[in-house]
């Protein structure tokens, strides 16, 4: 029934809150943080880090809270909103991250959809300007588009016509080929 297995993470940073959410291995999840928190790849859309940089923390210790098997991802990101308004009302510390699951997922959804037909215009374009692009195939004298010599080249004709070449050239008296002739 469930198709993907996540887990449910939170870092403490004394009287303030992450809780996150990963599918892959929490050390793994950990790690990333840390090297995203060295390298300095954020920016203030990333409360964990700056609040990490404002404490003088320089690495983030992940304490797991839940195991989770979901079906959707949005699923796992529901799961974490609980956890992040728990945490809120029974410690009564502040949430660094926001509601990840209403808005941000619908977000991403928005932002995949338009890569995606960027993508689709993008091999328009190219696959155009692959079929206005000509070339000469030595072998079998003929002219064809760019887009189309991968699939020329694997015919059965074309085979033909390369062994009709070297067979041409083949000096059998002497087992080699006749380099007087090739070109």
């Amino acid at each position: 029934m469930y198709k993907m297995k996540g887990i449910i993470y939170k870092v403490d940073l004394g009287g303030e809150i992450y809780v996150g959410s990963t599918t892959t291995k929490l050390s793994k999840r950990q790690a990333n943080h840390n090297s995203d928190l060295r390298k300095g790849k954020f920016t203030d859309k990333h409360k964990l880090y700056s609040k990490c940089v404002e404490k003088n923390i320089e690495n983030i210790k992940c304490i797991w809270v839940e195991d989770y098997n979901f079906q959707k991802i949005e699923h796992l990101r529901q799961r974490e909103e609980y956890y992040r308004k728990n945490f809120n009302e029974i410690v009564g510390c502040s949430i660094l991250n926001t509601n990840r699951c209403k808005n941000s997922y619908k977000d991403d959804l928005d932002s995949n959809k338009k890569h995606k037909e960027k993508g689709a215009e993008r091999r328009k374009i190219l696959d155009k300007y692959r079929s206005s692009i000509r070339y000469s195939c030595l072998y079998c004298k003929e002219e064809l588009s760019l887009q189309h010599r991968t699939r020329h080249e694997r015919t059965q004709r074309h085979c033909n016509n390369i062994l009709d070449d070297v067979l041409d050239k083949w000096d059998f008296n002497k087992n080699n080929l006749i380099y007087n002739k090739c070109l």
